[in-house]
């Protein structure tokens, strides 16, 4: 029989009901320090089934059968979230959770008619994913989760912390980990939270497990560069694991070196966790590896190269679901050869041991076609010119070479900025092929800070996008270097 988030939670109720499941924030002005409320195992379980019965007694009243879908459009950042998603499977239905991000009722409308969804519920306050999910996929998703949230220390219940929102996979996975070692999930006063916060929550909660987007985890490191207390809160922790944008290499290579214990968990809306790193502090703790139960394939993109080939060359597999695997997701998501092509590229560095070098839409096609990877020049722009960006991404699809636009790190005149970093990326550029390199300042566009759009979730930089909004201005650059 297969295993649900319902019945580990049951479990765990029986197996420690008075240990802390979650604790949430009050408002108190009379306070001067953060107050949190407990809330406990047991108390959990109690409210999950007052909260089915609830909609037990509404769904019963509107004559909607048992088992139908029904969407629920909230913030999914808070206990009542959780209790509303898990009250709605125990009564007996089938759950499709849209977030407060995608505020189009017509999208929302559209996405239920394609799930057959009977009801919506939603709050007042006011292009996703539908992905189903199976038994089959539910049950790989605790096997997995419960490897990757095991407790270091064995003698104590962890305190982990809302890594976002409960309608995205990550939190939901996450959620289902802890809850099988009677973990303790803190929900934060704000999203995302201060580096301020997280020491509160640190010092006053406990945090020992924490579970961040990359993209929020690059503050509190930058943070930390300049505040030895949060350094040392960071250092203190059993375990950080990241996940969605990666880090910068020298970000990662500095936090390393602080013996800040990282875990990236490399994953997808439609797997969940699909290689997590080795951990640790010795020289491959960065480096990916597969997790137990799991059926992939790693497939070349391209044939072998001849040995001595040049290094933007290097042989590149592409990481491929197998139909067999409890993960694979549903079949209206896969390939025609019944497998999952999940578009996430590596380089297998030793055996069974990878670098993820992005997605395949992460590798650009230059005007004579020859790929370019955009992520390598992006990750040595942020290493080699330090505080000059604040971000970049590199575009250029059907282009003769690259463009890299920029949000400043600094106020330096954009012309001086331009000349900078071009100066500083002048070896890593000079390795590559023609087609590859940024060979003037006149390839480099410098936009506000900020202004370069992103995805709601991950904070991730849309590079078609970013393509698209520049369009005009990467024509002129091309029309006067012709």
């Amino acid at each position: 029989m297969f295993r649900s988030h319902l019945t580990i939670l049951e479990t765990s109720a029986r197996r420690a009901p008075s240990a802390t499941a979650f604790k949430i924030p009050q408002c108190d002005s009379s306070s001067t320090t953060p107050v949190w409320r407990d809330i406990t195992y047991q108390q959990f379980l109690r409210d999950v089934e007052l909260t089915a019965s609830h909609w037990s007694r509404i769904f019963r009243r509107e004559g909607i059968p048992e088992r139908s879908v029904i969407g629920l459009w909230i913030g999914g950042y808070s206990y009542n979230d959780v209790l509303n998603l898990y009250g709605v499977s125990r009564a007996g239905f089938i759950p499709q959770l849209f977030s407060l991000r995608l505020p189009n009722a017509d999208v929302i409308l559209e996405l239920l008619t394609k799930t057959g969804a009977k009801a919506l519920i939603y709050e007042e306050l006011f292009d996703p994913k539908l992905v189903p999910c199976s038994y089959k996929w539910l049950e790989s998703t605790i096997q997995k989760s419960g490897q990757i949230c095991a407790p270091r220390q064995q003698d104590r219940f962890d305190v982990a912390v809302w890594g976002g929102s409960m309608c995205h996979i990550f939190q939901n996975f996450m959620l289902i980990g802890h809850l099988q070692y009677n973990a303790c999930m803190i929900q934060p006063v704000a999203t995302p939270y201060t580096s301020g916060q997280l020491i509160d929550m640190i010092q006053y909660c406990g945090l020992n497990r924490l579970s961040i987007f990359g993209s929020f985890l690059s503050t509190h490191l930058r943070n930390s560069r300049l505040d030895p207390k949060l350094l040392q809160k960071l250092v203190g922790m059993d375990e950080i694991i990241y996940t969605g944008l990666p880090l910068p290499r020298e970000e990662e290579s500095w936090a390393y070196s602080q013996g800040i214990p990282l875990r990236n968990v490399f994953g997808s809306t439609e797997v969940g966790a699909l290689l997590v790193s080795i951990g640790g502090n010795g020289p491959d703790a960065g480096l990916l590896r597969l997790t137990d139960g799991v059926a992939y394939q790693f497939v070349p993109i391209a044939p072998a190269q001849s040995p001595g080939a040049h290094v933007s060359t290097a042989r590149i597999f592409e990481l491929i679901v197998l139909a067999e695997s409890g993960d694979c997701p549903d079949v209206s998501l896969r390939h025609p050869d019944g497998n999952f092509h999940t578009g996430d590229l590596f380089t297998e560095v030793a055996p069974g041991r990878y670098i993820s070098e992005g997605r395949d839409d992460d590798w650009i096609k230059s005007e004579s076609s020859l790929r370019c990877n955009t992520k390598a020049i992006e990750d040595n722009a942020r290493a080699m010119c330090g505080t000059l960006i604040s971000e970049c991404i590199v575009v250029g699809t059907g282009r003769p070479n690259p463009i890299m636009v920029v949000e400043p790190g600094t106020d330096m005149d954009h012309h001086k900025l331009r000349t900078e970093i071009i100066r500083k990326t002048r070896q890593f550029h000079s390795r590559r092929y023609i087609h590859e390199r940024l060979p003037s300042a006149e390839m480099v566009i410098v936009v506000p800070r900020g202004s370069l759009p992103r995805t709601a979730t991950k904070g991730n930089i849309r590079r078609k996008a970013v393509e698209e909004m520049y369009k005009t201005q990467i024509d002129k650059i091309f029309s006067k270097s012709s």
